[in-house]
């Protein structure tokens, strides 16, 4: 049998690319928008998120909103 194996580091490695950056999320309220939001805080991304503040974020001193 072939084991298949599952690299952990997959997309959080590329993230790194984003620190200190000035990145817009359009829909950073919804599902995939607040995890990626997070994951960009996470690694040290200006966030700016299009649209209104409806979502606690566990950093929410550091999210711009307009």
């Amino acid at each position: 049998m072939n084991k298949i194996s599952i690299e952990t580091s997959g997309i959080t490695g590329n993230f790194q690319f984003y620190k200190n950056k000035n990145i817009l999320i359009i829909g950073g309220n919804g599902f995939i928008g607040s995890h990626l939001t997070e994951k960009l805080i996470e690694t040290g991304a200006n966030v700016t998120i299009a649209g209104k503040k409806s979502k606690n974020y566990k950093n929410e001193k550091e999210i711009k909103y307009i």
